[in-house]
């Protein structure tokens, strides 16, 4: 997701003079690839909070198609939303349905 943001940011990447020309429309880049930056460093250093952030990511990642160069010209759009998906996939897997069977079944057995 940083790397994804980064490339949102590098392509908004704007004089000064022309932000303040074009007001909050010119901030888009800005705003979608920081927030993508700040999700993924969030993420990285709160690694329990990967749900929440990670769907925030995904948002932000798509939402940045519309609001700034189409998704850093589709590049940091989509490595944006790959690195949010592989953060929502990222954890412990669940055990299977008939392993937590089985071990509920023996008596002794924590939980």
């Amino acid at each position: 997701m940083m790397v994804g943001g980064w490339v949102i940011l590098h392509y908004a990447m704007a004089p000064l003079q022309l932000l303040i020309a074009h007001g909050l429309a010119s901030m888009g880049g800005y705003l979608f690839g920081g927030g993508l930056m700040a999700c993924g460093f969030v993420v990285w250093m709160a690694p329990k909070q990967r749900f929440t952030f990670g769907v925030i990511g995904a948002l932000l990642a798509i939402a940045s198609l519309i609001g700034s160069n189409l998704g850093g010209f589709f590049v940091g759009m989509l490595v944006g939303v790959i690195g949010a998906s592989m953060t929502l996939g990222w954890g412990d897997k669940k055990p299977r349905r008939r392993d937590r069977k089985r071990a509920a079944s023996v008596p002794g057995a924590s939980r």
